[in-house]
């Protein structure tokens, strides 16, 4: 058997270098994921998801290639040592099989390919440690999973039912968790491709514990409340249509029975009968659990459908904020106005036919001194462009931040 471990060794050393990449590049390709973010903001550990998701998905293609420099391996061997008439495990090989002596063949090539891993295994645990390129992702991968528990303001305060989250400890953010879940963007991306449904639905329960009852019934009874047939469970989110996705994702985040959950863009890339279903079932949910909605969106009438308030922002600030309903008859900010004028209405009557607001969007990082909206305001003033608005309040509930509102001050 000595005759096996300098070719193992060899081959190994060769491949160390480009196995140790393909790892570290799979890792950071996981780590810009919509599913991973998922799996963050449900709290789970942080070796859990290093090597749960991170590593787990860059194993993958690094066992493939593995296999592959194996079969190169004992080819290569059986060539060369034939050629040459060197003693080896090629040679040992090439007689066996010319011998019909089929176990030892397999003992051969069982023993040659633990031996292969092995000294991957090896070296890609010492690159790790030594090559600060690959150190350095590891550290982004569990720093990402430490900074999910700390919440960093620019400045203000984000406060949910009277305790401000960016002074909780790591152990109360931990349980804080569980009255908190989001429902990200892209209904597929956010689901892991390599877990069944149940496993998805399961994963809060695993982590955060205290459930009352089974979890197995705890899964159907959410299936049931998000219309998710019971036989899908088993299946995997690629089988999914975006709707279908979006129930998976609305039933985990209502896993634990959460009282605020924040839902991004819930209805994008879905057909407009699929994004009707999608904001009643949302509805139905908050009259029936009240829950609390904080909804992201650049779907005006969804928001109008679903929301009690909301806040316009224009170059991440907010300009108008007020009861929903009041804004969309009334608003009080030429920003607002543009962007309910340009709502598309089902009757060729009331076509479009010019956009409601003209000129670009100002770069983030030279922004209009003044009123930031000044550069495409067809109500702007010289003092738009020599102030800064404050926030005023027009009436009740209702707050601006313009120089000249479309509503009158209170």
């Amino acid at each position: 058997m000595h005759h096996l471990v300098l070719p193992a060794f060899a081959v190994g050393l060769g491949w160390v270098g480009y196995l140790a990449r393909m790892v570290r590049a799979s890792m950071l390709e996981v780590m810009g994921e919509t599913y991973f973010r998922a799996a963050r903001s449900l709290g789970i550990s942080r070796p859990r998801i290093v090597y749960g998701y991170a590593l787990r998905a860059a194993i993958l293609p690094t066992l493939t290639l593995i296999g592959m420099g194996f079969g190169g391996l004992l080819s290569g061997a059986v060539f060369a040592e034939i050629i040459f008439a060197r003693p080896g495990v090629g040679k040992l090989i090439f007689d066996m099989v010319m011998t019909r002596n089929f176990p030892v063949v397999q003992g051969a090539v069982l023993v040659t390919s633990v031996l292969y891993v092995n000294v991957i295994l090896v070296a890609d645990l010492a690159i790790a440690a030594l090559d600060p390129r690959v150190r350095q992702s590891l550290q982004m991968v569990t720093g990402a999973v430490q900074d999910a528990a700390e919440i960093a303001t620019a400045e203000g305060s984000i406060v949910v039912d009277g305790r401000d989250v960016g002074e909780l400890s790591a152990s109360e953010w931990t349980a804080f968790r569980r009255h908190l879940a989001m429902i990200f963007q892209d209904p597929v991306g956010s689901l892991s491709p390599r877990k069944t449904v149940r496993s998805l639905l399961a994963e809060p329960f695993h982590i955060h514990g205290g459930t009352d009852g089974s979890v197995e019934s705890i899964i159907r009874r959410l299936c049931e409340m998000v219309q998710l047939p019971a036989p899908l469970l088993d299946r995997y989110p690629h089988e999914f249509s975006g709707g279908q996705a979006r129930r998976v994702g609305v039933a985990r985040a209502l896993a634990l029975e959460p009282s605020l959950v924040v839902a991004d863009e819930p209805t994008a890339g879905l057909d407009v009968s699929v994004q009707g279903e999608i904001l009643n079932l949302l509805a139905e949910l908050r009259e029936e659990r009240g829950l609390s909605y904080l909804l992201v969106s650049h779907n005006l009438p969804a928001i109008r459908h679903i929301c009690d308030s909301l806040a316009i922002m224009y170059l991440g600030r907010i300009v108008e904020r007020g009861p929903c309903e009041a804004v969309f008859r009334a608003p009080a900010h030429p920003y607002t106005d543009a962007l309910i004028r340009g709502i598309p209405r089902p009757d060729p009557a009331k076509r479009v036919l010019a956009a409601p607001i003209q000129g670009e969007i100002p770069s983030l990082i030279n922004r209009p001194t003044g009123c930031e909206f000044r550069t495409r305001c067809p109500h702007a003033t010289p003092r738009c462009s020599a102030e800064i608005p404050v926030e005023r309040r027009i009436m009740e509930g209702r707050q601006v931040r313009c120089h000249h509102p479309l509503v009158g001050i209170a």
